[in-house]
């Protein structure tokens, strides 16, 4: 019995190494689509130098294709955003299901639908207010021909703690649970950083649900 404890356990690290071999070959496939411009949405808080910082690193990129970026903020923050296309200020009395950003995304997403900017051909790459994807992602993001689609978050390149290290985790979560089971089309997680959807997608899912 103990033997086969001991070789279930040093099994267990092949069997996610193998899941993240496959999430990686299944994540370098690409499906092309066309579509017709991309909103960069940044939903914040306050955090005005990290976003500036993002929305000057994006323009640095010099993307080939239409593209906009939207700031998202709360009546707390309304402004000190340079180089955003639309800063939108989420009033203080909305209310929906959803709490705290989820609010925000979904009375983002109500806006876009009275301006008509809900068909398939948009897509919508929401970015939270500390993360920055790279130039390679956008453009695939941009490109790929899936309602919905994510990438695998990288860990951070400076540690300032100890506890840094758990963000490894969450790379590690990507390739092999979000990469395995997504590109087999039934996801079990996803995360907020450098999710890009369908503004058709979004419309039918909506934001409006008991969420953080």
């Amino acid at each position: 019995m103990l033997e086969a404890v001991i070789v279930v356990v040093w099994t267990v690290p092949l069997v996610l190494v193998g899941m993240g071999l496959v999430g990686y070959i299944r994540g370098r496939r690409l499906r092309v689509a066309y579509a017709r411009e991309m909103i960069i949405q940044i939903t914040t808080v306050g955090n005005q130098q990290t976003v500036n910082a993002i929305i000057d690193a994006i323009r640095r990129y010099e993307l080939d294709f239409p593209h906009r970026i939207w700031v998202v903020a709360e009546p707390s923050s309304p402004s000190g955003y340079e180089g955003a296309d639309r800063i939108i200020v989420v009033p203080a009395d909305f209310s929906c299901r959803a709490s705290y950003k989820c609010r925000a995304l979904e009375y983002v997403r109500r806006l876009r639908a009275t301006e008509g900017l809900d068909d398939r051909d948009l897509k919508i790459l929401f970015l939270d207010d500390d993360s920055l994807p790279t130039k390679g992602y956008v453009e695939k993001a941009f490109h790929a021909d899936y309602d919905i689609c994510q990438g695998i978050i990288s860990p951070r390149h400076g540690y300032g703690r100890f506890l840094s290290h758990m963000d490894d985790l969450r790379t590690l979560n990507c390739l092999v649970f979000c990469s395995v089971f997504q590109g087999f089309g039934h996801p079990i997680q996803v995360h907020g950083e450098g999710l890009c959807v369908r503004a058709s997608a979004e419309q039918i899912v909506t934001w409006d649900h008991p969420v953080v």
